[in-house]
């Protein structure tokens, strides 16, 4: 394919300045439209690929970002950037294991990546185990220490809809557990049920009137009703 010298132009313009600053300002839509462009001249640049990969992971489209990421392997094994960035996608979406994978074929393993990958996997596997013998209190403590990892941010809602499916068995066991209502509130309010989460809130708070966290939660959902 032949390259014109305006697109040889924007290719160097863009590189050093355009996407710097909008990723840095947090448009993360524009500077991702200007790599879907430089892919069209040029999809054989792995730093393209990687650099896409970023943009769409800043804007929760992780699924995508994989391909970018994998595409950017491919066409340079080597790449360690790509390798890390795919690594957090997979740790993000909760994949302890493919994360841990991901992260020891880099050239350059992260090293505390490498760390909270296996410590994720840890409270995975306890949560597992726990939710076999039905102790909702370890289900719990596990699920929060996960959680504080930063691994929450899955937006496949076929994660929530398991979580909530785990919190409703706890909720049969332990109907009036105000911390299994308010969790199960949030996995609703992130499936779009805003109406169901509000319920959550309402029974946690007739058990403890003082729970000021889902006090604003409740708030923030009803909020979400009216739009």
């Amino acid at each position: 394919m032949t390259i014109t010298l305006l697109e040889i132009f924007f290719l160097f313009h863009f590189n050093r300045n355009d996407f710097k600053k909008l990723y840095k300002q947090g448009r993360f839509e524009e500077a991702l439209a200007l790599y879907d462009r430089a892919i069209a001249i040029d999809s054989k640049k792995a730093t393209y690929h990687c650099n896409k990969s970023a943009a769409l992971i800043s804007l929760g489209r992780f699924l995508q970002a994989i391909v970018e990421c994998e595409e950017a392997i491919r066409l340079e094994p080597s790449y360690g950037r790509a390798h890390t960035h795919l690594a957090t996608i997979y740790f993000r979406l909760r994949e302890a294991e493919k994360a841990l994978n991901c992260n020891e074929t880099s050239p350059c393993v992260d090293s505390v990546l490498a760390f909270q990958a296996q410590a994720l996997q840890n409270h995975l596997s306890k949560c597992t185990e726990a939710r076999k013998v039905k102790d909702w209190k370890v289900i719990l403590k596990e699920s929060q220490a996960a959680t504080s990892l930063g691994a929450d941010s899955a937006p496949l809602a076929s994660k929530f809809t398991e979580a909530s499916a785990v919190y409703n068995e706890g909720l049969e066991h332990d109907p009036y557990n105000s911390l299994l209502l308010c969790n199960r509130a949030t996995c609703h309010s992130k499936l779009g049920q805003f109406k169901k989460a509000i319920e959550d809130c309402n029974v946690a708070l007739i058990v403890q009137s003082s729970y000021s966290k889902v006090r604003l939660r409740r708030a923030e959902y009803n909020v979400k009703v009216h739009l």
